[in-house]
């Protein structure tokens, strides 16, 4: 799981990455603040803890995207 930021249209927001599906942060937990600064300032505990057997079985995907635009 890596955090990202993306866009779906509608603003950035913060989501979760698992292999080449982007999960929503907000799905998981609603609270979360939708800026990644803000986010890690607050601590990744809650996130983590919320996530933790939801994923990556959870909510439908924000975002698919393709494996060729990963960097290793």
């Amino acid at each position: 799981m890596k955090l990202v930021t993306y866009d779906s249209g509608s603003g950035a927001q913060i989501g979760l990455l698992f292999d080449d599906t982007v999960i929503a942060a907000r799905e998981i937990l609603p609270s979360l603040p939708n800026d990644m600064t803000a986010l890690l300032q607050a601590g990744l505990a809650p996130l983590a803890r919320a996530a933790a057997g939801k994923l990556p079985r959870g909510p439908e995907p924000a975002a698919t995207l393709p494996r060729s635009r990963f960097a290793v």
